[in-house]
């Protein structure tokens, strides 16, 4: 070893421009590899692609390609301007063809008006069935508030059973009536929400609307995926072309809120803030470096010594970064300003031993092994997390390790070059430093002080272990102030369920409604979509056809006749009593959601509204 130091000294001071001229040559074809380095930030590295669930992951991205999807909720507090707003987003993202697969705002609307009693689960199908036995107006809503009692006022448990069922029925029913209001009051042309309202009273919602109804929640699934390096510049310049577009809409709506989330737009928000905070931190870790060099040398020149073969390091190992893995991810995206904390110590070291009697000459005799023998085993500490499961460190373990090995080596062959170059002047500088040596002195005949010190440090131990907490959630790993993460936070209250969802494979279509409905018992499962909505098991069709075939044989036979005006006002002032009543219940139950929506109901006066304009009528 004394020898290949020997060997870099002696040409390091005979040949300087070579050395320089090779690393440079180096560099610039490092440079060009590190050019080429996709940023990947995305915490779906982060679990071990052995493990079932990532195996599963991954089947599922083969045979059906769904990555998730980017989501838009679109806010506003009048429910025609909700739909209207709505279905504006809806056509003008659809125009974005570039980006945009399709987007979904609801539930298929004409195969629910061919099929939609068909789809109707076996538990609610009587109820329909049963509503669906006159045209009239007074009748429909007298059945509707038989079913409202039988169902969750005169048996109380199904109110707490049935939760997000029940916030369904009052948001179809708030719908319904102010629907129908609107109706008579225009002398029945305005329909649109009176038709809708009617839809989600016999078939369920025909649109994703939040818990307080006063939200609409459109999909997007785009052309690109994000498992696709190569695509996340696209998918930046997709998201970014559907947020500009949605402030426009903002804009020409007054009282409007439209927000996007979903992990494009995640995404998104994580690429371009991981290009920005790598950027910044390297820039400052840098100047600050800068900055203790100069004033701990005193020497102009020390910094741009150290600097150079720091920024070579960096590079290099950026370029063989490129050659092994590929990408940066949401660890290793920060590589420059950790090389610059590990690599520097290199460059102080041997500055160092520079400016000693010996100068250039004798450095690496002095410090070489020293450099060489801590650089190796630091890099092999990071080398060792290739063995873990999680691809995000073993990629950190590779990349660290790389950098530190290139940094010690740019250290040993370029700054030794630059120093007998440009910086003879360094031997014999004196950079004695008189009051450490007084520290030092003091503490060896006082011992006890440093002990002290480090046993009450290790005291403090028990009680940070004790308080030591793991973050389960990757979500919260975000950077803070990400427009998509606090949407994300935002559709999580208003529809009370989260936007990420699991995803399980069945083998046949009845397979799938029973995995549904085993899902559906598990604390915490929100509702479940899957194939077996569109396409029930054979049993259960054949249970409901024969309720279907009831309601159009009634449907032959029914008579229309006008309403009762005083039948009519009493069946709406008994719906309204049975939501007051729905929401004392809930508020004895704690069922928070329904509470809430009775009450939001009950104050927006559409009741009472309705009643006024059958009296006036």
């Amino acid at each position: 070893m004394e020898r290949f130091f020997r060997f870099i000294t002696r040409i390091s001071m005979k040949r300087p421009k070579l050395v320089l001229t090779i690393s440079v040559i180096f560099t610039i074809i490092m440079l060009l590899l590190a050019s080429r380095l996709k940023l990947e930030m995305t915490w779906l590295n982060m679990i071990p692609q052995t493990d079932p669930s990532a195996k599963l992951y991954n089947e599922v991205l083969k045979e059906f390609g769904n990555e998730g999807g980017f989501l838009i909720g679109v806010e506003h507090p009048v429910p025609e301007s909700l739909i209207t707003i709505a279905q504006e987003v809806k056509d003008s993202v659809e125009e974005i063809s570039g980006f945009t697969k399709s987007v979904t705002m609801g539930v298929p609307e004409e195969f629910i008006k061919n099929h939609g009693l068909m789809l109707i689960d076996s538990s609610s199908i009587e109820r329909v069935s049963e509503l669906l036995t006159t045209a009239n107006l007074d009748s429909f809503i007298f059945k509707y508030n038989n079913i409202l009692e039988k169902e969750y006022i005169e048996n109380e448990e199904n109110l707490s059973a049935q939760e997000l069922e029940a916030v369904q029925s009052i948001i179809s029913i708030e719908d319904f009536i102010y629907g129908l209001n609107r109706y008579i009051s225009s002398n029945k042309r305005d329909e649109v929400m009176f038709k809708i309202g009617t839809e989600e009273l016999i078939t369920g919602p025909v649109y994703f609307k939040s818990l307080d109804n006063r939200m609409i929640l459109l999909s997007i699934q785009p052309n690109y995926r994000i498992s696709d390096m190569t695509s996340f510049p696209l998918i930046v310049t997709g998201v970014d072309s559907i947020r500009a577009l949605l402030k426009r809409i903002e804009k020409r709506h007054r009282n409007s809120r439209i927000m996007d989330t979903g992990i494009y737009s995640v995404m998104r928000d994580e690429y371009v803030t991981g290009m920005s905070d790598m950027n910044l931190t390297t820039i400052i870790s840098f100047v600050l470096v800068i900055g203790l060099f100069i004033y701990g040398f005193r020497i102009l020149l020390a910094p741009i010594f150290a600097g150079i073969p720091l920024i070579m390091g960096i590079i290099w190992a950026l370029g063989l970064t490129e050659i092994f893995i590929g990408r940066l991810n949401m660890m290793t995206a920060m590589i420059g300003a950790i090389l610059i904390g590990l690599g520097i110590d290199y460059s102080i070291h041997m500055l160092q031993a520079t400016t000693e009697r010996e100068g250039i000459q004798g450095t690496l005799s002095k410090v070489g092994r020293g450099l060489v023998i801590g650089a190796l085993t630091t890099a092999m500490a990071f080398f060792s997390l290739y063995f873990t499961s999680f691809d995000i460190l073993k990629e950190l373990g590779i990349v660290v390790g790389l950098g530190c090995i290139t940094t010690v080596s740019a250290t040993m062959f370029v700054l030794p070059a630059l120093i007998s170059f440009w910086g003879k002047r360094l031997g014999g500088k004196n950079l004695k430093a008189p009051a450490f040596g007084r520290l030092a002195e003091f503490l060896s005949h006082r011992w006890i002080i440093p002990l002290i010190i480090g046993l009450s440090a290790l005291s403090l131990i028990p009680y940070g272990l004790k308080h030591l907490k793991t973050e389960a959630n990757p979500i919260k790993l975000e950077a803070k102030g990400l427009a998509s993460v606090a949407a994300n936070d935002t559709l999580i209250k208003r529809f009370g369920m989260s936007t990420d969802y699991l995803m399980a494979i069945a083998g046949s279509y009845e397979e799938s409604d029973s995995l549904a409905r085993l899902l559906k018992k598990i604390d915490g499962v929100n509702f479940v979509e899957g194939i077996h909505i569109y396409c029930p098991p054979i049993k259960q069709q054949e249970y409901t056809r024969g309720f279907v075939e009831k309601i159009h044989r009634n449907a032959v036979r029914m008579r229309y006749h006008p309403a009762n005006r005083e039948f009519l006002l009493k069946e709406i002032e008994r719906l309204k009593n049975n939501i007051i009543e729905m929401k004392s219940i809930a508020f004895l139950s704690g069922l928070d959601r329904v509470y809430e929506n009775a009450d939001d109901f009950i104050k927006s006066g559409f009741l009472d509204s309705l009643i006024s304009t059958v009296r006036n009528v």
